[in-house]
């Protein structure tokens, strides 16, 4: 761990702590906290902890927690340990934020004194453009013109021009009063007399004696034109004079050349160069460029209209927070005493990225005012690192940074600390990354970190550690696009490579292999990225894009927004139609073509109607959970490729659109606006917001940008980007003299926006270069070749390690970095450093026929010099996802069910006649007719019958009571089918004698009375009045469904099953509504009515050992729904349904936890070959069904989603439930219990789950 930190000083009341890399920032931001709260006892609640992203936010308040939740190692009683207690117990009012949600706090609640309104609606402030913009088109603008003068010239270019629009919103984006100045500056005009009159008194200055010819026309032509100028009426202005044929127009268009060319003459002669330089910008800006004047005109305007659009409005956006706070504090004494009486100490992560507005504000707080006395205790902590500032184009400002410290600490008021020890990356890699920073000189500022101590991180790769943790790799191509091919299929070989025969990656005593997701590849840009993913597609390498559309711009995003369209107009045919055709309906577009009109009773007209009226009331997360359920698009999703990224998409934008309707209080109508605004922004990978999230159990090897790595670390990292020269940003941004951030429209000052940029550029690469743990991949242009940050990069390298040069210049135990030079497709030509090597033919390679050679193939790692390295083939490393499918009229899905694993294990035997329902008891295959479709009720296995299981609704036709709009799958079970015969299941696993979970025993052993009449069943064996039902899946539908939405309560409250049917109980409607749904007989039974009650009173208040009765918890689940990986899996028949490969999806009928311990429930419905439900019976149904697969397959899809929880909670065991045994009494028989083990799952996982797949995927003919 980082070392532990000194408290800090009370004065001076400022500490800057600088914080490279790696070096334990949050450690020390933590610590320096704890330190506060626990020695110097200021309250949690009086600290404010302010960082850059609601993510960093998180993690600092997630670290503070663990923290204060460690007992001290003082005796009870001790102060510091109350005080422990005081922080975790206040922590929830602790104020751990971003800026902006800190300025809108203060805001809020001291409204009052900030004269803010008391209720304000955050909105996107740079969404109002286009129509600020228009409406400013049509009335300002025209005032404006009018007021320039010379209305014809302006206007044309205006309108020609579109009024400028994309660079006006680029402005508007970027320009905040008080943070910068636009240049030029529309509220300053240059006083054109005065400049001409200084110019010709200059020039009368300069003798033309001993000029050149080319200097003496230039100044002559310069004279005249200052001379007409002077001569021209008062009313004629500049722009006038400048039309074609005046002097001006050959001289000012080539301005730079001129003030060379005069400002020579001018320094030979003794003037001030810079004096004229001035004169003639001033000039130039009156006479070529107006439009620049122009535009500046309308930013400034536009940026003033949309403060107070949001004034107006009662809104406010996210830079007007910040400008708010600070403008209220300046200007309100008793604000500020306010605020600072609430908060002692501030501590400000990543300061590098701050602005002059965000310093005012902690300056306002935490520093002494004055002429008043300092506060005792108050401070302000700043940490950052100018090495990483890497936001300018957000607006980040380090000079911000770098003036801040310069001046409080050359005024004694702040104490700088540096952090120096990384606690990150290996020693090796930290040495060779000292030479290249500070040799190579990049990034400015850079000073050298130590390696932390025992344990470091170590890689071993064949016989011991990496003797080269850096690889550097030069090309004999020329050009950016060739070079990216190339490191892409460099970088795709070396990653196939890698995982083929993975290193062991160790620190202290952990150690395991390297995985995919251990692998990150840091691109710059789109062009980077698009050279890459292909080459990993082809390769077979499983790949997360840091780049991802944004959540709101994915095809999930766009089928929402087509349904909140449809539910705002279900009187729009059109509207209705296009959401028919999403994938929430999947209507086919022959049938959608022809509606004109939904009849009101119609399936999806009703559902319309009914999301509509949740809409109205504004209960957004009912109605997205309501979609989500109520259309079966979760399963139809998991079908394509990603189908747990398509999945986990559509919960998350319900998820986003319910919290943004609740957060913003919008109407339905304004819902779709957002929503169709956020669609047409563009896509910022870096940014916070609603990011695509990629949910997957298979290691992915991660591709992001630079901006995106900052904060994470990898242990294997490639660098993949700066092949070229990176393109401006929009526009010009530079500081002047003054330190003033500048927001430049013109075409002048390249030369300062390019340093600039040039510095932030190689910062970048800073912060790329650190994110390797254990190795780093870097490609290098060799100099004279380079252009770019790359040929940056291969001028550092070069001045690190020349190359010839005499390996004894490296210090004993730093390693050498390994050199490679690879060729246009990507293949390793030689070692030994980045020159170019010319390229070797082929050369034939063993397995290879004669004339065929390694070229062919590329391939990581070095060779024999000037040979080229053996091919490398490697079976793929990942299974391929679920395949597309032709689209019928029936359901599609791109998953394995249980029941389909069933019959692979089993072999398709037909099932005993003791375990078969009578043919007249089992109901029909249809269910009831649907106006143009029909719906398959509880299709299963012969003999499987169980409430558990899945349905799985697929794209419905229109017409039919199934899923709305057609047929339908309803409720069909996921019954018996195959076992591994309990392998895996820890403790082997029924209930003991004493009924307690645990080891082996028997199940239900009750008392004798509890036997079937007659005495034939050995105890326990009961047969009760539900043995009556008919059985078959009909039946476990049935039960099914009710148990799903029985009011536990109501049966906790029955003293009798007969009291479930008194009038007034909602239970007995439930029971009539489904028999009629799901009639269980040709010819009704009267007493079924009865039956059904009975199974439902005695199976919720029957106690489970240990843990009481379902109808008494208080936290439980009903059908909860899984999509688990299983590559390679392929589904037979199901239900008449192809099903493809990929996913295993089910439902877990009822989970429920009780403390740490999760326990699943699986209700049955089965009759036993004995009639009894004594063990040996109940263990031949779960034998004959292999429902220990089953619990085992449920339990592990659980134990994935709870298991690395911060609670340590764990999935304890699954229960089955005979619903036709129990008695509703302690130690009834009908109950099996299944212990789970993290082990288990562990050895099912690794040992059976493969083999099964695997038989699974076999195909038959």
């Amino acid at each position: 761990m980082p070392e532990p930190r000194n408290p800090p000083v009370a004065e001076p009341s400022v500490t800057i702590l600088t914080a490279s890399a790696g070096t334990g920032k949050t450690f020390n931001i933590i610590q320096t906290a704890l330190d506060l709260v626990l020695d110097e006892g200021v309250p949690v609640e009086r600290l404010l902890i302010v960082t850059y992203t609601e993510r960093a936010a998180g993690e600092l308040r997630r670290r503070l927690w663990e923290r204060l939740s460690q007992p001290l190692a003082e005796p009870p009683g001790d102060l510091r340990e109350a005080r422990r207690l005081a922080a975790r117990a206040a922590l929830d009012r602790a104020a751990i934020s971003t800026i902006h949600e800190f300025c809108f706090s203060v805001l809020r609640q001291f409204a009052f004194e900030a004269g803010e309104p008391f209720e304000q609606q955050v909105v996107d402030g740079d969404g109002l453009f286009p129509d600020l913009f228009d409406r400013y088109v049509e009335g300002p603008m025209k005032r404006f013109l009018l007021e320039e003068g010379n209305l014809d010239r302006f206007g044309t270019l205006a309108f020609a021009a579109d009024f400028y629009r994309d660079r006006v919103a680029d402005g508007f984006r970027h320009f905040h009063p008080g943070a910068g100045r636009l240049f030029p500056d529309p509220e300053t005009t240059p006083d054109a007399d005065s400049l001409c009159r200084g110019l010709v008194d200059a020039l009368a200055q300069v003798s033309p004696t001993g000029r050149s010819p080319a200097a003496r026309a230039a100044l002559a032509r310069f004279h005249q034109a200052c001379r007409d100028r002077l001569a021209d009426p008062p009313a004629a202005t500049l722009a006038v004079t400048a039309g074609e044929g005046s002097p001006w127009q050959g001289i000012l268009s080539g301005k730079l050349e001129l003030i060379k060319a005069v400002g020579k003459v001018f320094q030979e002669d003794g003037l001030d160069p810079a004096a004229l330089e001035a004169m003639i910008l001033g000039l130039y800006l009156e006479v070529s460029a107006p439009e620049l004047r122009l535009q500046a005109r309308l930013i400034v305007d536009l940026v003033r209209r949309r403060a107070a659009w949001l004034r107006e409005h009662g809104g406010i956006d996210y830079q007007e927070m910040l400008a708010r706070t600070r403008n209220a504090l300046a200007g309100s004494l008793r604000l500020r005493e306010q605020v600072r009486q609430r908060f002692l100490v501030g501590l400000v992560d990543e300061f590098q990225d701050t602005d002059p507005v965000q310093w005012d504000v902690f300056r306002l707080l935490f520093t002494a005012e004055e002429g008043r006395p300092a506060e005792p205790g108050r401070r302000l902590v700043l940490v950052g690192d100018p090495k990483q500032a890497i936001y300018g184009f957000r607006g980040a400002d380090v000079q911000t940074f770098e003036r801040v410290v310069a001046d409080l600490t050359a005024s004694g008021r702040a104490v700088p600390r540096e952090l120096n020890r990384t606690y990150r990356s290996t020693p090796g890699l930290v040495a060779n990354l000292n030479r290249l920073f500070g040799v190579g000189g990049f990034p400015d500022g850079f000073r050298p970190v130590a390696a932390a101590g025992e344990p470091a991180p170590v890689l071993t790769e064949g016989e011991g550690p990496d003797p080269h943790p850096l690889r550097a790799v030069g090309f004999t191509v020329e050009g950016a696009g060739p070079r990216r091919q190339a490191w892409a299929q460099f970088l795709a070989g070396e990653i196939r490579r890698l995982l083929a025969a993975p290193p062991l990656l160790s620190r202290g005593k952990e150690q395991r292999p390297l995985r995919a997701d251990d692998i990150c590849i840091l691109v710059r840009g789109r062009p980077d990225e698009r050279a890459i993913l292909p080459v990993l597609e082809e390769a077979g390498i499983p790949y997360i894009s840091g780049r991802q559309k944004d959540l709101f711009q994915t095809r999930e995003a766009r089928e929402f927004l087509l349904l909140l369209q449809a539910i705002a107009a279900p009187g729009d045919d059109h509207a209705v139609r296009k959401a028919l055709l999403t994938r929430f309906f999947a209507i086919p577009p022959a049938l959608v073509e022809g509606v004109t009109g939904l009849p009101p009773r119609h399936p999806v007209a009703r559902l319309l109607r009914g999301w509509g009226r949740l809409a109205r009331r504004r209960e957004w997360a009912r109605l997205f959970d309501r979609i989500l359920q109520e259309t079966g698009i979760l399963l139809r999703a998991a079908q394509e490729p990603e189908g747990e990224a398509r999945v986990t998409a559509l919960q998350d934008l319900a998820r986003e659109l319910a919290l943004l309707g609740n957060g913003q209080g919008r109407c339905l109508a304004e819902l779709v606006r957002d929503l169709d605004r956020l669609q047409g922004a563009r896509a910022v990978a870096d940014r916070e917001g609603a990011p695509l999230r990629i949910d997957s159990e298979l290691p992915r090897v991660w591709v992001m940008t630079m901006h995106s790595a900052k904060g994470l670390e990898f242990p294997v990292v490639f660098v993949a980007g700066g092949f070229g020269s990176s393109p401006g940003r929009g526009l010009r941004r530079y500081h002047d003299e003054d330190g003033c951030r500048v927001l430049d429209l013109s075409p002048l000052h390249k030369d300062l926006a390019g340093e600039e940029g040039k510095a932030e550029e190689m910062r970048v690469f800073y912060v790329a270069l650190t994110r390797a743990i254990f190795r780093l991949y870097l490609p290098c242009i060799r100099p004279g070749q380079g252009v770019g940050p790359l040929g940056r990069v291969g001028l550092a390298v070069g001045a690190a390690w020349p190359p010839g040069a005499p390996s004894g210049q490296v210090p004993a135990g730093e390693p050498l970095p390994e050199f490679l030079t690879i060729d246009e497709r990507g293949r390793v030509l030689v070692g030994g450093g980045l020159q170019p090597q010319p390229s070797p033919g082929p050369v034939p390679s063993p397995g290879c026929p004669e004339g065929k050679g390694a070229s062919d193939t590329p391939a990581g790692g070095a060779g024999p010099e000037g040979t080229m390295l053996p091919p490398v083939r490697l079976p793929p490393l990942a299974e391929p996802g679920p395949r597309h499918l032709e689209r019928g009229s029936g359901a599609v899905l791109a998953v394995s069910s249980f029941t389909s694993l069933s019959r692979l294990v089993t072999d398709e035997e037909e099932a005993p006649a003791e375990f078969e329902c009578p043919a007249d008891e089992v109901g029909e295959a249809a269910g009831p007719a649907g106006t143009g479709g029909a719906m398959v009720v509880g299709a299963e296995l012969a003999g499987g019958a169980g409430f558990g299981g899945v349905g799985l609704p697929g794209p419905a036709g229109l017409g039919g009571p199934g899923l709305p709009g057609g047929a339908g799958l309803e409720g069909s079970g996921l019954p018996g089918g195959v076992g591994l015969d309990g392998a895996g299941l820890a403790g082997g696993a029924l209930l003991d004698g004493a009924g307690r979970p645990g080891g082996p025993g028997l199940v239900g052993v009750g008392p004798a009375g509890g036997a079937r009449s007659g005495g034939a069943e050995p105890p326990g064996a009961v047969m009760l009045d539900g043995a009556g039902l008919p059985g078959g899946t009909r039946c476990g539908t049935l039960l099914h469904k009710i148990f799903e939405q029985i009011d536990d309560r109501a049966v906790a409250a029955a003293d009798e099953p007969g009291a479930l049917l008194a009038e007034g109980n909602p239970t007995g409607g439930l029971i009539d509504r489904f028999l009629r749904r799901y009639p269980l007989r040709r010819h009704p039974d009267p007493a079924d009515r009865g039956r059904v009650a009975g199974i439902l009173w005695r199976t919720l208040r029957t106690p489970l050992p240990g843990l009481g009765r379902l109808c008494d918890l208080e936290r439980h689940r009903h059908e909860v729904p899984f999509w688990m990986p299983a590559p390679g899996a392929r589904a037979k028949d199901l239900l008449g349904m192809r099903l493809a490969d990929g996913y295993l999806t089910g439902s877990i009928d009822l989970v429920f936890p009780v403390g740490q311990d999760w326990y699943l429930v699986d209700f049955k419905s089965n009759r036993t070959p004995t009639g009894g439900f004594d063990p040996e019976s109940l263990e031949a149904v779960m034998a004959h069904h292999h429902y220990d697969l089953q619990a085992m397959l449920y339990g592990l899809a659980w134990h994935r989603r709870v298991a690395g929880s911060p609670g340590g909670e764990r999935v304890a065991g699954a229960f089955y439930l005979f619903g036709r045994g129990l008695t509703g009494e302690a130690g009834s028989p009908g109950i099996v219990f299944r212990a789970f083990s993290p082990e288990g799952f562990a050895a099912f996982e690794r040992e059976k789950l493969p083999v099964l797949l695997a038989r699974s995927g076999e195909e038959r003919k």
